[in-house]
């Protein structure tokens, strides 16, 4: 671990550079693995992964300052600080459904807290995964501890669950209808907080329906198939 976050900076600041050195690459990779249209890559993984970048690059200053708490009479006396070490090395195993962002948001967390990284991307989206192993090694400083595994030490997971979406019958049924499927055809429904299900009356149901055939033919034309904005489902063993 490291308690110079000059050094954290340096590794965020080698992201951000790596990113704008290879934007293209990125998308090129997301377009083999996911057929992903270039603006859904820009929205969900490279811009908002370089945004992620440049808010700690702004706040991670403040992050590390020691912190005063208030006193109580019992150590009223005394000089409490709090200060925020790192853990040590982190492990951070990365996800298909957005293989650059889920993979480096969560490493550049890591670093800015002054952790070492251990960095595993997915096997299932094979073209970014290739990409990345070929971009941290040449943008970020491999630093290898011995016997890291045993500073490996909380985990924490990202899971999605059954996300609900409710139309009331008195809600602006074009604008829901467009908002609810925006979020469910983003990465073609591959992601952990799309909407799953719609609880409803009969007769919203009918009037979302019949706006749903219509705005998906709006985006997509009359053979989805053919579109070229829509990503795909990663692989046959997810679509079944």
């Amino acid at each position: 671990m490291t308690f110079n976050f000059t050094f954290s900076k340096r590794q965020i600041e080698a992201m951000l550079k790596m990113i704008d050195d290879h934007e293209q690459d990125m998308i090129s990779a997301l377009e083999k693995d996911l057929r992903r249209p270039k603006q859904e890559c820009m929205v969900v993984e490279i811009d908002f992964l370089r945004n992620d970048l440049k808010n700690i690059l702004y706040n991670i200053d403040e992050w590390v300052k020691p912190e005063r708490p208030e006193k109580t009479f019992v150590n009223l006396l005394d000089d409490v600080i709090i200060y925020h070490d790192p853990y040590g090395v982190a492990l951070v195993m990365g996800a298909w459904n957005y293989p650059i962002q889920l993979l480096l948001v969560p490493v550049a967390a890591a670093i800015a807290a002054g952790n070492c990284v251990v960095v595993k991307p997915s096997e299932v989206a094979e073209s970014c995964s290739k990409l990345m192993e070929d971009l941290v090694t040449k943008y970020l400083d491999n630093i290898v501890h011995k016997a890291a595994n045993q500073y490996l030490t909380p985990v924490t997971l990202e899971l999605g669950g059954k996300s609900p979406c409710y139309i009331d019958s008195t809600a602006d049924i074009e604008k829901t209808t467009k908002r609810i499927l925006w979020g469910k055809m983003i990465n073609a429904g591959q992601t952990c907080i799309a909407p799953d299900y719609i609880l409803c009356t009969k007769e919203t149901e009918t009037k979302f329906l019949a706006e749903a055939r219509k705005v998906l033919k709006e985006w997509y034309g009359d053979n989805a198939k053919d579109s070229p904005d829509i990503s795909r489902i990663i692989h046959q063993r997810a679509f079944t």
